[in-house]
C-alpha cells in the first residue's frame, strides 16, 4: 500500500512538474548569423551596389538560424527538471557570445585601414517593426541598448537583442517582430567608398561564426 502511495505522489509531481504543462523552455545556439546592410533612417534594406549612403545613416541587420531544446532547469526538488511553470517559455542562448570582432576590408580613413577593429563605431539597437509599421522611421521603435545601459559590454548588448529577437519569433510569430541591428555610430570623416564589413562572432565552446554584408557605398 505504501508503494502504491508513493508511486501515486510521484505521477501527480511528474505531473505538477512535467507533463501537466503545455510550454516548456527552450535552450538555443546558432547554426548561421548573417549580416544585412539597412538604413537606420527607414530601416529597410539598401539595394546593393546602387545607393550611397550616410555613414550616419547606415546599419548591419543581424539575421539568425538557431537549433533549439527543451531545457532543462535546476527544480526546487534538488534535481535537474523540466521547466515548473506554464508560463511562457524562457529563451536561453547556451553557448555564450565570448568575443565579437567587426572590420572592413577597406580603409576607412588614415586611422582605420582595412582589417581594423571597428567594435567602438556599433552601437547594438532592437528595432520593433510593429512600432514601425504605424509610424514608419521613427527613432522610438529603436531602442539602443547602451543607451539603457552603457556599462554592458558589445558581447552582452548583441546577446540581449540577438535572444529578444529569436524570442519574439519564436513565441509570437507575425505580431512581435524585432531586427537586431548594428548601428553604425561615428563621427569621423571616412573615405567615400563601397565596403564590405565582416562581423566576426567568437563563442565560449570554441565555434566561430561570420556574418559578412553585401557591399554598401558609404560616404
Amino acid at each position: 500500500m505504501k508503494k502504491l502511495t508513493t508511486l501515486a505522489i510521484l505521477i501527480v509531481l511528474h505531473c505538477l512538474l512535467d507533463a501537466c504543462c503545455d510550454v516548456d523552455n527552450f535552450c538555443f545556439t546558432f547554426n548561421t548569423i548573417g549580416g544585412n546592410n539597412i538604413s537606420m533612417v527607414t530601416y529597410e534594406a539598401f539595394e546593393e551596389g546602387v545607393d550611397t549612403v550616410q555613414s550616419n545613416a547606415y546599419g548591419i541587420e543581424l539575421s539568425t538560424d538557431i537549433r533549439t531544446r527543451t531545457c532543462l532547469l535546476s527544480g526546487s526538488f534538488g534535481s535537474s527538471l523540466y521547466a515548473i511553470t506554464c508560463e511562457d517559455p524562457i529563451y536561453v542562448l547556451t553557448d555564450k557570445i565570448r568575443k565579437i570582432t567587426i572590420r572592413s576590408n577597406a580603409d576607412l580613413n588614415e586611422n582605420f585601414p582595412a582589417g581594423s577593429d571597428l567594435n567602438r563605431f556599433f552601437r547594438p539597437v532592437l528595432y520593433d517593426t510593429n512600432c514601425g509599421n504605424f509610424n514608419p522611421g521613427s527613432i522610438d521603435c529603436a531602442s539602443d541598448v547602451f543607451e539603457d545601459d552603457p556599462t554592458l559590454s558589445l558581447e552582452s548588448a548583441v546577446s540581449t537583442i540577438l535572444i529578444q529577437s529569436v524570442e519574439s519569433a519564436e513565441l509570437y510569430p507575425g505580431i512581435f517582430d524585432y531586427l537586431p541591428i548594428l548601428d553604425f555610430d561615428i563621427s569621423e570623416d571616412i573615405i567615400p567608398q563601397a565596403y564590405v564589413f565582416t562581423v566576426q562572432f567568437e563563442f565560449e565552446s570554441g565555434q566561430s561564426l561570420e556574418a559578412v554584408t553585401e557591399e554598401v557605398i558609404l560616404k
